[in-house]
């Protein structure tokens, strides 16, 4: 009975709704912000990235003034916002109003114009795969450290991004730091939406473990 009521007090009360809800989102996540290793094959796969950034960011901002100017429901923005925004899915209104923000291209925008090589590729796949992992997670414990993160959340999200990023870069000082940097920036980010820092904090993670 004591096992059972520190379980309950340990996990949260996830519904199924909730649950595939929010791995319909991680999947869109996942997808959407690796978007520059898709180039990866090509020689100039960095600078080609950057303009492809630059694209979305213009295509980002016309949909936005679209949909909140003339209210055209159907933007790029408009879709995306209906199909993974938690707070449309809980107050459709208020969260329609709101500016929705390319935190994620500008996220990957920083990193691709600062650093390159597997540097540059580890913080690409923390923003992609540690995040991901870590609100999938997350969602399952009750025990909330700051801007409402968990720290079984915080675990799982290094635990993933090592591994990742070790694989795809073969350099496990590389993957350590970009892990540790890049979750604990997606764990203490406050106020901010996380997906500004976690790939700008794994980059500087790759840099400073590797140079010990």
């Amino acid at each position: 009975m004591a096992i059972m009521k520190n379980a309950h007090a340990l996990f949260s009360d996830v519904k199924k709704g909730d649950f595939f809800f929010e791995v319909k989102r991680k999947i869109f996540h996942i997808f959407l912000t690796a978007y520059p290793l898709y180039f990866i094959f090509l020689e100039n796969w960095r600078e080609i990235s950057v303009y492809f950034s630059i694209i979305l960011l213009c295509i980002w901002f016309l949909s936005e003034f679209l949909r909140l100017k003339f209210g055209i429901e159907n933007t790029p923005t408009g879709l995306l916002t209906k199909a993974i925004s938690r707070n449309y899915r809980i107050n459709k209104s208020n969260s329609w109003r709101e500016f929705k923000q390319p935190a994620w291209i500008i996220g990957n925008l920083i990193i691709l114009i600062l650093f390159n090589g597997p540097v540059l590729i580890s913080g690409i796949l923390v923003l992609s795969i540690g995040d991901s992992a870590a609100g999938l997670v997350g969602m399952f414990f009750k025990d909330k450290i700051f801007s409402g993160k968990t720290v079984q959340g915080f675990l799982a999200g290094v635990v993933a991004s090592f591994l990742v990023v070790g694989f795809f870069t073969g350099d496990f000082r590389i993957a350590l730091g970009s892990s540790v940097f890049g979750m604990a920036a997606e764990a203490l980010s406050y106020k901010i939406n996380d997906n500004y820092i976690i790939g700008l904090f794994s980059c500087i993670g790759a840099i400073f473990v590797s140079a010990i």
